[in-house]
């Protein structure tokens, strides 16, 4: 599979424009300090660490750096399994106002499904933490269009009663 390409950091040192090319990022607050520095990486290498105020432009782009990891996964992936965020309403925010149900992707809490929506206004999103959303119109026939070419399973919670 084709690697994801590289993106353009700009920056200012020195009264200069440094560009730099990066392909992760991961963020730091040194102990004592109040300010978060940007760690650049190209090819596993650390190329930079840069405070986050002397990007230019201070624009969300390199925000996308963060998330390559998941974007990766998931395009390594053979298989994508889908289980229920159960108490989503509480511990995440920034999801559509109509949304019924969040689903994780494989198991991972930055990674979700998001089914929005009713009848012709229905759809499912994909969240990937720091990248844009994909969003396809439908109901669970709609979640293969986010993963094509991969075999998609959803975990269904089943209650059971037990006698005790």
């Amino acid at each position: 599979m084709k690697p994801l390409p590289p993106m353009t950091i700009q920056f200012k040192e020195k009264g200069k424009t440094v560009t730099i090319k990066a392909d992760r990022c991961s963020g730091e607050i040194p102990a004592g300090s109040n300010t978060y520095f940007c760690c650049f990486y190209w090819q596993g290498a650390q190329v930079a660490r840069i405070p986050r105020t002397r990007l230019v432009p201070d624009d969300k782009d390199y925000k996308k750096l963060f998330g390559r990891p998941w974007i990766e996964k998931l395009r390594e992936a053979d298989k994508i399994v889908l289980s229920e965020y159960r108490d989503w309403e509480t511990e995440i925010g920034g999801y559509p106002d109509d949304t019924n149900t969040i689903w994780r992707v494989n198991y991972d809490q930055h990674t979700w499904v998001i089914f929005a929506g009713t009848g012709k206004t229905s759809r499912v999103i994909l969240h990937v933490m720091n990248n844009d959303e994909v969003t396809r119109k439908g109901d669970y026939k709609a979640v293969k269009k986010l993963f094509p070419g991969k075999k998609v399973s959803m975990l269904q919670t089943t209650v059971t009663e037990v006698e005790l």
